[in-house]
Formats: C-alpha cells, structure tokens, sequence
C-alpha cells in the first residue's frame, strides 16, 4: 500500500516495526518513518535503517493523531 501511494518525501506512519518498514521507505523515497503507539524498532531494524539514511521518529500518539499533528503543522488541515 505504502509503496503504491506514497511519494517522494513524505512521511510514512505505521505501526509495523521490522526491518522490511525500512525497505519500503528506502523504496519509496520517504523523508521519515514514524512509529505510532509506543511502538520501537529492533536493533536490526535501526542498523538498516542508519545504513540506509532513514530518518526513523517514535511516538506513543496513535497513527490518527501524529497524521493529524502533521496536516496541521503542514498548513493541510
């Protein structure tokens, strides 16, 4: 879903917290992964995303409400 729709530099917010997240946001050109729900990546996870400069963000908000903090900084909602 994420590599169908997302576009260069966007942010890709999920729950999904393994290795493949990272190789879909290389995929897709993302400009940061953020993990919802107190959600965090394991040490692998980490080293790929560094080897592969992904900006990788953590937050314990649910998805719904980091997306809507991100419309409203964005000027989107």
């Amino acid at each position: 879903m994420v590599m169908g729709r997302a576009k260069e530099n966007d942010a890709f917010v999920t729950v999904m917290a393994n290795v493949n997240t990272i190789a879909v946001a290389v995929l897709a050109d993302v400009a940061c992964v953020i993990l919802c729900e107190g959600i965090h990546f394991d040490e692998m996870s980490l080293t790929r995303a560094k080897q592969q400069e992904v900006c990788v963000l953590e937050s314990d908000k649910p998805a719904f409400q980091i997306a809507l903090m991100l419309g409203k900084e964005l000027g989107l909602c």
